[in-house]
């Protein structure tokens, strides 16, 4: 999804106007650290694929999000705050 760092735009010219909703980063990078849990951390495709079918479904472990949180913060409210200024 663009504007996402990962995305791509692959709509050409038929996509000219958008809205964007932007979920506070207070709620919205925990439920991204879970979505990252469910998929076992994975990287690429290939990785996640077989995970895709348990979704939110569960919860990260706390002690997995305090170690995630503790190492990444910055980093993901860097790509926030770039994601806002696109």
């Amino acid at each position: 999804q663009w504007p996402h760092y990962e995305g791509i735009w692959s709509y050409g010219a038929t996509l000219n106007q958008t809205i964007l909703v932007v979920r506070n980063p207070r709620w919205a990078i925990p439920s991204f650290h879970n979505i990252l849990s469910e998929v076992n951390y994975g990287q690429d495709f290939s990785e996640v694929y077989p995970y895709l079918n348990d979704l939110f479904t569960k919860r990260a472990p706390i002690a997995n999000w305090i170690k995630w949180r503790d190492l990444k913060f910055e980093t993901e409210i860097d790509l926030w705050a770039w994601h806002i200024d696109y």
